[in-house]
């Protein structure tokens, strides 16, 4: 022991995030109600304290309301009606102009007199005071503030290719700051991205489909310059026509990985209908290095299991990255062929050629059709969609999240929680049989939050919350109690901003054990 190496890590902390935003895309309509969400109220305090951190007003229909204040949503659509129907997004920081004023104001002491104030303004919404002091205009200064960026996809008339971001600062003002960032007007295939992620100073979207079907153009743009000047272009289909129809993509080192989702068709598929010869999606991984943006190989998934392919989204842990399952073959040949997949794929990034499966519906039949997924500690969390194409029984939507733990990736490290028939942590406590039929998810603290889009019979606007230590403790909050069109979205983004939240979101909320005080909260 005495030669070996010691290594010391920087202290850090970790921060959940206070906010969450809700991606639009369709309640029946395409729609682009941006909807943000405190994750971190304490709840209102009565004689009899919750036994948890609530996540929704007690005091509304089920108890299951937002708080007054809780959710701010911008209508992108009200700037444009193209600025609806988004797939995904991200937040990221860039510089923006404040000002440094000194203004007066009356003294405390005595009004006939002024004392001296200042005051820091963005300088984009910046009124000069009717007291301003000094020479002249007031200094300028550059923060770092945060961005929320949105992935165009289809609108309902077309395949989408404007890039929207917004100034987080103003999204609950009056007027928000929103920018565009059009890349169809380098390049008119350059329009329906199904994901994106940002990686260093750049902000990268994931090629899907457009008009002209499944394309392979990966784009980029730098941040910092929100301008078509800084946009560059991949061209996959250039290196081989399969690398198309990508669901998402994640990062790990230097490298992106593209998720499989959709491949072009061959053959007899080109002209046979797909209903009678149903069409198997993708398993190709596309490896791209970041720092000389080029391919750097690829990995068939399908070429170890054949339902392999597919994947909504992938979650890394450690070095290994869990491709989630979604839905193997295009369209099924028959009601009684089921094709959503729940063949969970692990991959080893050191080497980009081990790989492992592990079967869910060996557990539950219903362990299958996943829409995305997230980590928390050692656990990847799959979050429920659909699990059948038709069940005469009920809706084919599912509820039944599944945790697998990383560290024992065989069927004893698999658990679920049915979200539809858990008894909920909330007044009245009844099961909510609508928490199903998810779009994504995203952690902050303890909690996993599901993002809702359509339960079998409405579209959704219910989002649900889990204690992940738990893996119970399920929480409602329904958004439609604050406007009956805020449901159906596409995913979830966090606020990346480190701040202290009112509320502690890894501790413990507890009611201390022999308070005479009714109203006393502890954590």
């Amino acid at each position: 022991m005495n030669d070996s190496t010691l290594v010391v890590s920087n202290e850090y902390q970790i921060f959940p995030s206070k906010y969450v935003y809700l991606v639009p895309n369709f309640n029946g309509e395409y729609h682009g109600r941006v909807a943000r969400i405190e994750l971190d109220l304490k709840g209102k305090k009565r004689p009899r304290p919750a036994r948890f951190l609530e996540f929704s007003d007690y005091e509304t229909p089920n108890g299951i309301g937002p708080y007054d204040g809780q959710v701010n949503v911008i209508d992108m659509s009200t700037l444009d009606l193209v600025f609806k129907g988004f797939y995904g997004g991200f937040t990221a920081f860039s510089k923006a102009t404040f000002v440094n004023e000194t203004y007066l104001v009356p003294a405390a002491d005595d009004p006939k007199y002024s004392t001296t104030e200042w005051r820091v303004a963005l300088k984009a919404q910046y009124t000069p005071s009717t007291t301003h002091s000094g020479f002249g205009s007031p200094a300028e200064l550059e923060r770092d503030v945060e961005y929320l960026y949105l992935v165009p996809f289809y609108n309902g008339t077309i395949y989408a290719s404007k890039v929207l971001r917004v100034l987080a600062l103003t999204f609950a003002s009056t007027t928000p700051i929103v920018e565009t960032l059009d890349v169809g007007s380098l390049d008119k295939s350059l329009k329906g991205f199904g994901s994106s992620f940002s990686d260093g100073s750049f902000g990268y979207l994931v090629p899907r489909e457009n008009e002209s079907g499944l394309f392979g153009k990966l784009v980029r743009f730098r941040i910092d310059n929100f301008t078509t000047a800084s946009v560059e272009v991949l061209n996959l289909t250039a290196i081989d026509p399969r690398y198309v129809g990508f669901s998402s993509a994640f990062t790990y080192g230097a490298y992106a990985y593209m998720v499989p989702f959709r491949r072009p068709l061959v053959g007899d598929e080109l002209t046979m209908n797909l209903r009678e010869f149903p069409v198997s999606s993708s398993g190709l991984v596309v490896r791209v290095d970041l720092s000389t943006f080029r391919v750097a190989g690829s990995l068939d998934l399908a070429g170890v299991h054949p339902d392999l392919c597919g994947f909504s989204g992938a979650v890394t842990v450690t070095h290994f990255a869990y491709f989630i399952p979604y839905m193997r073959v295009k369209e099924p040949d028959s009601q009684e062929l089921n094709p959503y997949s729940g063949l969970v794929g692990r991959v080893d990034l050191r080497d980009f050629s081990s790989v492992q499966y592990l079967n869910l519906t060996a557990i539950d039949s219903g362990l299958r059709g996943f829409m995305k997924g997230f980590a928390y500690r050692q656990y990847v969390f799959l979050v429920p969609h659909r699990s059948s194409f038709y069940d005469p029984m009920g809706p084919a939507q599912s509820g039944k999240v599944a945790r697998i733990d990383t560290r024992d990736f065989s069927l004893n490290g698999v658990s679920f929680l049915d979200l539809t028939a858990a008894l909920r942590s909330q007044v009245p406590d009844f099961a909510d049989t609508d928490l199903r039929g998810f779009n994504g998810g995203v952690v902050s603290g303890k909690y996993g939050f599901f993002v809702p889009y359509f339960n079998g019979a409405t579209f959704s606007g219910k989002v649900c919350r889990i204690n992940l230590d738990k893996f119970d403790e399920v929480q409602t909050l329904d958004l439609t109690q604050l406007d009956s069109k805020l449901r159906g979205f596409a995913d979830g983004i966090l606020s990346r901003v480190e701040e202290t939240l009112e509320a502690n979101l890894f501790d413990e909320f507890q009611i201390r054990l022999g308070t005479t005080d009714p109203y006393d909260y502890h954590y």
